[in-house]
């Protein structure tokens, strides 16, 4: 436990964590492109605080990242990505509201079997868009060793978490433990927090994630391959096309 305060407290140095008294909700975002971050936010109205991580460019820096989600003293952490373009504010609050009279501790689309090009495990939710009720994890969390939490790997007992209802026909998937962030989700599940799957669909694009609440109804864009911005052509204006149909507040 000494080495996992030390992560945490190194955590909340780096990346300057504060919350405002009294702040209860806040609105954080992992951002490598001022571009995206500013687009993304000018489509957010929601009346909450919010956060920009930035530094953490690494692909193993998505694991450092939902640490330091739970290192801000606030009861709901709402993480979204800045290639996620929202065009229904309402129904994140919806979902929001949702999940706190029904008890659940997280929510997020499945990170295999619902998307063309996501085909690993579905009982993980991908951190492209989550909510977690940080006031309920984060005591759990700081009970447990990081460095073992970490170390968690999938489990046939797992498997009953799948949630088959999203999953398409068509679409892969594996029960792997494919990403280096996949413990702290299966740590989530096996300690008894309660996951709320989100449904998706694909737009014409075969790329795009079309994103729903709890009621099967659209809210958000998710354009994925943040890194090819501005460095590839092709997923550049297809990005630019998805922005415009977000501020626009069209739904495909």
């Amino acid at each position: 436990m000494p080495l996992s305060r030390l992560y945490r407290y190194i955590l909340r140095r780096k990346y300057r964590v504060d919350a405002t008294p009294g702040e209860r909700i806040l609105v954080v975002t992992r951002s490598m492109s001022d571009v995206l971050y500013e687009r993304s936010q000018s489509l957010l109205t929601l009346p909450f605080g919010r956060r920009r991580i930035v530094g953490m460019n690494n692909w193993r820096n998505a694991t450092d990242y939902l640490y330091l989600l739970f290192e801000f003293d606030v009861d709901w952490i709402i993480n979204v990505d800045e290639d996620c373009f929202v065009f229904d504010n309402d129904r994140i609050l919806g979902l929001l509201s949702f999940m706190q009279h029904n008890d659940y501790d997280f929510c997020g689309i499945p990170d295999g079997g619902a998307c063309v090009h996501r085909f690993h495990n579905p009982v993980v939710t991908n951190p492209f868009f989550n909510i977690y009720n940080a006031g309920r994890i984060r005591p759990k969390l700081r009970e447990e060793s990081v460095f073992q939490i970490n170390r968690v790997r999938y489990a046939p007992e797992l498997e009953r978490f799948t949630p088959r209802h999203l999953l398409k026909n068509d679409h892969a998937y594996a029960f792997d433990d494919f990403e280096c962030y996949y413990g702290f989700f299966f740590w989530l599940l096996l300690s008894g927090f309660k996951p709320l799957y989100l449904p998706s669909r694909e737009l014409e694009d075969g790329l795009t994630t079309e994103l729903r609440d709890h009621e099967d109804v659209p809210f958000l864009y998710h354009t994925w391959f943040t890194r090819k911005y501005t460095r590839d052509e092709e997923h550049t204006r297809r990005i630019d096309h998805i922005f415009d149909l977000a501020r626009r507040g069209v739904s495909r």
